[in-house]
């Protein structure tokens, strides 16, 4: 194959790379509405500091945020995607979604660097945008922290490892710049990749040249002025916020349960077998058994055992935390992911080779069987997103209320009264703040105090039934268990 040729596959490579892992992320992305809590919090932040300007304090309902402690960064990029495609569901998660797209962009040309293998990159890359726990609930595809998150520790694993080999100076500069965006991310979240990166310089016996590296202690105190600058100018505007911070991220998280996310060891490893990665986790452990009779002929060896220590390291941690979260363990499985292909490719690539058969025929034969396994996980993501339910069935009629207003095509009436069955109204926030930004004037109401000329939504049965029974009404919307009467 010449060269002009070759240039042209590999165009072609990328462009059906990109295709692939940008379906899955993008279709059907506002299918659902905003979830509670996480992702709705972050919309009322980032909807207050769309209209306050207030670009260093998070607010929620016209007040500081002392739940919702986290640094800006997503927020900030948030209120910028709805300054550009407006106050939308979509607009919310775009950030997360193009968040997860760098990163499999990002490990797919260090792959195919490092291994010199664009197919080990390319099913890598196919694989992760598969795994549910990344491209699914409280990652790629809804607005919260992790996905943005995931970027930036993965920028630093490539960065560190890169350092480690070629001693180029930019490299720590790089780590530096990406885990300050990390920590203005999610605090300390991208700090847990540390003891792994510690762990591995050691094993490498470059603890001492990393210390003695200028470069390495400019690296840190750009990120101690970056974060500590942040921290203090917003105790300063916001007096309280240094202790919300301790109690709801560090040591409060850390060492006792946080609103009852309590588990024990088995915990994340159940997350990891049976849901959030469909059936790679457990080949990866199935594959693993088999490393060390291959381990002398893997390629990419150092690479394999960097990833592996870093998700050893991970994992430790996160087990010793009192409070856990399903999503805790999501920055590990870009690096699951990629040890799954580089396992698969070695172990076929090695059973093979003591066949008779032309080497083409392998090679063929490696990538025909990966390709098989990978589009098995990927055809599944694509029918789970496509066909979006709630993780409990229970929370339909939670929700009913916000996909109402999340959809375009509904006229909301100028003034409005919600009856709202539950007392969480979070996750109506940003819609109510959107309608009130259109002039439609919304509050909530008691629907047994309702007066002639309200006009009410409702989305609870038995509330429904008392207004028809003790109001006169006139009803102006019914449909999928949610109506709107207009008291007479």
């Amino acid at each position: 194959m010449n060269k002009s040729t070759h240039s042209i596959v590999t165009y072609c490579i990328y462009f059906l790379f990109a295709i692939l892992v940008l379906y899955p992320l993008l279709e059907f992305l506002n299918a659902l509405p905003l979830y509670l809590w996480d992702e709705s919090r972050q919309a009322a932040n980032a909807i207050e500091m769309f209209t306050n300007h207030n670009w260093l304090v998070t607010y929620y309902n016209g007040s500081p945020d002392m739940w919702n402690t986290k640094p800006p960064l997503l927020i900030w990029l948030q209120v910028l995607s709805m300054h550009i495609f407006g106050l939308t569901t979509s607009a919310l998660r775009a950030p997360s979604v193009i968040a997860a797209f760098a990163t499999i962009l990002s490990l797919f040309f260090f792959l195919k660097k490092e291994t010199n293998n664009i197919w080990i990159a390319f099913f890598s890359g196919i694989v992760l945008v598969a795994l549910p726990g990344f491209n699914g609930y409280h990652v790629a595809r809804t607005g919260d922290y992790d996905s943005l998150l995931i970027l930036f520790m993965i920028q630093c694993a490539i960065q560190f490892y890169y350092y480690i080999e070629t001693k180029n100076r930019i490299h720590i500069i790089l780590f530096g710049l990406f885990l300050t965006l990390g920590s203005l991310t999610k605090g300390i979240a991208p700090l847990l990749f540390l003891p792994g990166f510690l762990v591995y310089a050691f094993f490498q016996k470059k603890i001492y040249a990393i210390l003695k590296d200028p470069y390495f202690y400019i690296s840190c105190l750009g990120y101690l002025v970056i974060i500590g600058s942040y921290y203090i100018l917003r105790e300063h505007e916001n007096n309280g916020y240094l202790r919300a911070v301790y109690e709801n991220e560090l040591g409060g998280r850390f060492l006792e349960v946080k609103e009852n996310h309590n588990g024990d060891l088995f915990f994340y490893l159940n997350q990891l077998l049976f849901k959030q990665t469909y059936f790679w986790f457990g080949l990866f452990l199935v594959c693993l058994i088999t490393y060390p009779f291959i381990m002398n002929t893997f390629n990419n060896k150092k690479l394999f055992n960097y990833f592996l220590l870093l998700i050893i390291c991970f994992f430790v941690i996160i087990n010793s935390s009192k409070t856990f979260l399903t999503w805790y363990v999501a920055p590990l499985l870009p690096l699951i992911a990629c040890i799954c292909i580089l396992l698969l490719y070695n172990i076929f690539t090695q059973l093979f080779s003591k066949t008779n058969w032309p080497s083409t025929f392998q090679y063929g034969l490696v990538l025909f069987l990966i390709g098989v396994l990978t589009s098995i996980s990927y055809i599944d993501i694509v029918l789970t997103n496509r066909h979006p339910t709630y993780e409990n069935s229970s929370d339909y009629s939670l929700y009913r209320l916000s996909r109402y207003f999340d959809g375009t095509e509904n006229s909301v009436p100028t003034n409005l009264k919600i009856i709202n069955h539950t007392d969480i109204q979070q996750h109506l926030y940003f819609y109510i703040q959107r309608l009130q930004l259109s002039d439609v004037h919304i509050d909530y109401g008691d629907y047994m105090k309702l007066i002639t000329g309200d006009t009410v939504i409702v989305a609870d049965d038995m509330q429904t039934h008392y207004i028809r029974s003790n109001y006169s009404t006139n009803e102006l919307y019914n449909k999928d268990n949610v109506w709107i009467f207009a008291i007479k």
